[in-house]
């Protein structure tokens, strides 16, 4: 992402999050889902990236993984803050915190 070619680093995480899937890693699985929230953020799909990041907080809160759920709370504060929706990045932003 940081050389500027968001489109093909969204592709390789895409391909990551369903490889990391087809084996079983939970972990890796949304960690990459959360890249490619990350990087269609970057691209100016907010809805997209907001329901990528969403799916992926999802997966870790019913894998109770806690760092995961607090640092991917942060990230869809980031997007809400991108989308000019500051109440929700704060209710984000402060349930990251409260992990």
């Amino acid at each position: 992402m940081a050389l500027g070619n968001l489109e093909q680093a969204r592709e390789l995480f895409d391909e990551c999050a369903t490889l990391s899937l087809e084996i079983g890693d939970q972990v890796q699985h949304t960690q990459y889902l959360m890249n490619v929230a990350q990087t269609l953020k970057e691209q100016g799909d907010l809805a997209a990236a907001m329901a990528v990041g969403q799916r992926a907080l999802e997966i870790a809160v019913k894998t109770q993984d806690s760092p995961r759920i607090a640092f991917f709370q942060s990230v869809l504060g980031d997007i809400d803050r991108a989308r000019g929706d500051l109440a929700a990045a704060k209710v984000c932003y402060q349930s990251a915190l409260a992990i």
